[in-house]
């Protein structure tokens, strides 16, 4: 905690925006996941993800931009989602965590991890410890020198004197391996 200093997570001001940087960042690596959400902001001409402008650039136009072919559906549905309850006059989900898990949770390309990673940056929860996150399971093996990577009963007996800011510790051990995005 010295060496990072203090601790910049904070919530993120737009759940779209949030939902599709994490559904990028599944299975690579941050700096592939910044590339390319980068295109796409600039496809998409604004600074934050929007559905209209998923939905402009398209499926063709995301695979273009690097995205996978899964993933380019994925955002698709999660814009379509957005545009179709903004065309019912409902709300789009709110930061509010039974909103996501229910709507949310049901969206292709939204699993566990994805969820973890919204209750952290979107909805600033401050005890949540994403068992399934490649960089925190490295970065626990570091910190209590395992020799293999832990599994999330490990993670889970390991990280309890961290309760109830699982979150915060989650953000100093991926902070230890480098640069946290969305923070």
């Amino acid at each position: 905690m010295r060496k990072a200093g203090p601790c910049t997570l904070q919530q993120a001001p737009d759940l779209f925006d949030c939902l599709v940087r994490s559904i990028i960042a599944q299975f690579i690596s941050t700096k592939a996941a910044e590339t390319i959400s980068t295109r796409i902001c600039q496809a998409g001409g604004k600074k934050r993800f929007h559905p209209d402008g998923i939905g402009k650039i398209g499926p063709d136009g995301l695979r273009a931009l690097g995205l996978s072919t899964s993933k380019s559906r994925f955002l698709i549905g999660a814009a379509e989602l957005w545009m179709e309850r903004k065309a019912k006059r409902l709300k789009a989900p709110s930061p509010d965590q039974a909103d996501i898990e229910s709507t949310l949770g049901e969206l292709a390309g939204v699993g566990p991890w994805t969820l973890d990673m919204l209750r952290i940056f979107a909805l600033g929860k401050p005890d949540v410890l994403p068992v399934g996150d490649f960089g925190l399971r490295t970065g626990i093996a570091d910190l209590f020198n395992l020799e293999a990577m832990p599994d999330p009963e490990t993670m889970n007996r390991l990280a309890m004197p961290w309760a109830p800011f699982r979150s915060f510790a989650t953000w100093y051990v991926w902070r230890s391996k480098g640069p946290v995005p969305q923070s």
